[in-house]
């Protein structure tokens, strides 16, 4: 979700477009280092499971600080949304909810092969 998408999709306006470059420069940094150390985290904690003897309290600690990078993540998100969201005009509104729907969106997560979802309910099986 960049400039352009902002100006073309949503249809924001110079006025838009400056608010919206303020509230950017300082999510994206945010963004992207949560993001790294996130994806970082997971490297270690898949080879800490790789290990011969993985450590589970090292495994409990790497698991506990992804949730804890991945709850400020949400929340800055959120605000993002929410700044974004305070300089767009009723129809731009139903636009960015529709662009931020799917970073939101309660969806299992990839099952892999092998795992079949049950339409009629949220179990799973093999």
């Amino acid at each position: 979700l960049n400039g352009k998408f902002f100006r073309k999709t949503i249809g924001f306006d110079d006025s838009q477009m400056e608010k919206f470059r303020i509230e950017n420069q300082a999510f994206r940094p945010a963004l992207t280092s949560l993001t790294a150390s996130i994806d970082s985290l997971k490297v270690e904690m898949y080879s800490e499971m790789q290990a011969t003897s993985p450590d589970t309290t090292r495994l409990n600690l790497l698991a506990d600080e992804i949730g804890k990078k991945h709850g400020v993540l949400k929340k800055e998100t959120a605000d993002f949304y929410l700044k974004l969201k305070k300089i767009c005009s009723a129809d731009q509104e139903k636009k960015l909810a529709q662009a931020f729907e799917p970073i939101f969106r309660n969806e299992p997560a990839n099952t892999g092969p092998g795992i079949i979802k049950q339409k009629n309910n949220n179990s799973f099986k093999q």
